[in-house]
């Protein structure tokens, strides 16, 4: 083995030795951000709707994992399970899926506008 032929193995064995450092800054990095993340998302679900994911999850799992106004057990879109609440008191009133809070919402919390929704739609 010539002079060149060992420098050239030497070279890659540094090369693949950097390559792991590297690796693992930014493994540990992307922890980091991730960890970051994960205690944002809490602070801001604990903020808007003044519970925590895990006091959501205990409500959902009383709930036996299913929406407590259609009783569907699919959240119904990326976001997941949505806090449902009253808008005058700020009470929450359970757990929904997206399109019974979307559906609440666009009533706005008006129970004579859901009786004439179902009017409607027994015509």
């Amino acid at each position: 083995m010539t002079q060149d032929e060992i420098q050239k193995r030497v070279q890659a064995v540094e090369a693949r030795v950097l390559a792991r450092k590297r690796q693992k800054y930014l493994n540990k990095k992307w922890a980091k951000i991730e960890d970051s993340r994960k205690r944002n998302r809490e602070w801001m679900f604990k903020k808007k709707r003044g519970i925590t994911v895990a006091e959501r999850d205990a409500m959902l799992a009383a709930q036996g994992y299913k929406c407590l106004a259609c009783g569907t057990d699919r959240p119904g879109n990326r976001w997941g399970w949505q806090v449902d609440h009253c808008h005058a008191t700020g009470r929450i009133r359970g757990v929904l899926c997206h399109f019974c809070n979307v559906s609440i919402g666009n009533a706005k919390d008006n129970i004579e506008t859901l009786q004439k929704w179902i009017s409607y739609l027994q015509r």
